[in-house]
């Protein structure tokens, strides 16, 4: 049996569409925390099994009969709410003798890392790759649905504010990374104890980036690089908390530190053709 954790979620959800719409669809359980949101996953025919990262109990009754887990890590902004929730799921998986678990981890995760997210999603990866459970990682680089939440209003101004510099970054397509990860659920076997860089193909500077915008829309748009100091005192303005500034602003420092610049085949390996290039994602959300 398959079970796909966050089938509520964006990426969870969707690689649930693209194993249903192959060869190999039978036999499939999701696992959501939200019983009102899950129901609309009963009309998919597949088995809904309600579980919660915080409830140990309740992952372990998810799991039951699974052998296959993708494992969409957790989205807590709290680092060791967020361990413990690694841990509660990896430990479950192993008292179920799941035999393999697919994990969703983040690009270039290290122990080193700036980003904080990274540095325990390094920690997961060991702990997972130590209990003998054969796994596969996805270590994801930035979603490129993600761009234009990081625009503010600079669709309507023209002007794009962002603490970012001229470093690259690298944006790769959700709906691809669902894509890859349902071929890695249906094909296991190839990717037994492999860790993942997944990425597109190119990366870009956040001028670059504005660029593409402005040939997208027709409108001129110039990218203004700002202190980050100044991005995190309107965060608290705002009333954001600080654990999501924290968070935030250690993700911008992970930019300019180059750690999400990185580019490699993995992705297009495992999808047998080239990722979307982010304009072409792009044209389809502004």
């Amino acid at each position: 049996m398959i079970l796909i954790t966050g089938a509520t979620g964006q990426l969870g959800g969707a690689t649930l569409d693209f194993i249903l719409s192959g060869a190999n669809s039978i036999n499939i359980a999701v696992m959501a925390r939200d019983s009102l949101k899950a129901a609309a996953l009963k009309t998919k025919n597949v088995e809904v099994r309600i579980a919660d990262y915080n409830d140990y109990d309740s992952l372990v009754a998810a799991f039951e009969g699974v052998d296959i887990l993708l494992f969409v890590s957790s989205a807590s902004p709290e680092s060791s709410e967020r361990r413990q929730h690694h841990i509660n799921v990896i430990n479950a998986a192993k008292e179920n003798k799941v035999k393999h678990v697919i994990y969703t981890s983040v690009l270039k995760a290290s122990d080193t890392a700036k980003f904080l997210p990274a540095v325990e999603h390094c920690h997961t990866e060991q702990y997972l790759q130590q209990t003998g459970i054969t796994y596969t990682i996805f270590r994801n680089t930035m979603y490129a649905e993600a761009v234009p939440q990081l625009l503010g209003n600079a669709l309507q101004t023209g002007t794009w504010y962002f603490p970012a510099g001229t470093s690259k970054n690298n944006f790769a397509s959700r709906t691809d990374i669902a894509e890859a990860l349902a071929t890695v659920i249906n094909q296991p076997l190839l990717h037994q104890n492999k860790v993942y860089e997944i990425t597109s193909g190119q990366s870009y500077s956040c001028g670059e980036i504005a660029e593409i915008i402005s040939r997208i829309t027709g409108k001129p748009m110039t990218y203004v690089t700002i202190a980050l100091d100044l991005m995190i005192n309107e965060m608290k303005k705002s009333g954001i908390p600080e654990s999501f500034i924290a968070m935030i602003a250690s993700g911008i420092e992970a930019i300019d530190a180059g750690e999400f610049g990185t580019t490699d085949k993995s992705l297009e390996n495992i999808l047998g053709r080239k990722p979307r290039n982010l304009q072409d994602c792009l044209k389809m959300m502004i």
